[in-house]
């Protein structure tokens, strides 16, 4: 009996993935929660954090996106890894237009790095990982609560920041620690929209793949991908 319990407790657990939904719609949302709980009791928080989330990302990237998202707000790790198969906190799934988040005391993963994976598929592009989660982490504007270019400066005072030219090749950039790699790719992709722009930003971000993206930002920069990460990290040096 005793070898039966993990998987009598998996069972048990799972079944918090098939639990029913109460749902709300807005101007752009529609949003699930479980019924009792914490997102039930703040769903009106959330969906006003939300809606401005929206209004951020489509009026930076000065792009259109009509279709509904639809979230699905988890109240427990179990609950999300059941239902989505995903030990993450949230994950975006653009082809539907869904996004799930955790959203429980200590942990709601909600606020726009979701939604713009979502709206930056239609309205641009789906490029490698690098600049959809630099994207993504800028338009958060903070990396668990501290700005994106403090986490570039410490990454680069411990020698942990990792070159950019391999982190452009989707393979390589999935090899990486992601607690660098997001905040990495949301300082420097900071650092370029700042000083170059959205527009050029928003071209690369439209045409790259994997083969082309090194000479992508060259033909769009006029510079080299060395040369714009050393005046990122010129950049980081200066920070008082």
């Amino acid at each position: 009996m005793k070898k039966c319990l993990p998987l009598i407790l998996i069972v048990m657990c799972g079944c918090l993935g098939t639990s029913s939904w109460n749902t709300v719609k807005t101007e752009h949302y529609v949003f699930h929660y479980r019924p009792g709980s914490l997102a039930e009791k703040e769903i009106d928080y959330i969906a006003e954090l939300q809606e401005l989330s929206y209004m951020k990302i489509v009026g930076i990237l000065d792009v259109e996106f009509d279709e509904p998202i639809y979230y699905y707000l988890y109240s427990s790790r179990w609950d999300i890894l059941y239902s989505t198969g995903d030990r993450g906190a949230g994950l975006a799934n653009p082809l539907t237009h869904e996004v799930h988040a955790l959203y429980m005391e200590g942990w709601k993963a909600v606020g726009p790095h979701e939604d713009t994976h979502v709206i930056a598929y239609w309205s641009l592009g789906n490029p490698p990982p690098f600049l959809q989660e630099g994207l993504a982490v800028f338009m958060m504007g903070t990396w668990w609560g501290r700005p994106l270019h403090e986490w570039g400066r410490e990454f680069l005072e411990e020698e942990k920041l990792i070159p950019v030219k391999p982190l452009l090749i989707s393979v390589s950039f999935q090899k990486y620690d992601t607690r660098i790699t997001y905040p990495q790719s949301g300082s420097f992709t900071k650092y370029v929209i700042d000083v170059y722009g959205i527009e050029k930003f928003k071209e690369v971000y439209s045409q790259a793949h994997d083969e082309n993206i090194k000479v992508l930002f060259e033909d769009v920069y006029g510079k080299s991908i060395d040369e714009l990460e050393e005046e990122w990290i010129t950049y980081l040096k200066s920070m008082g």
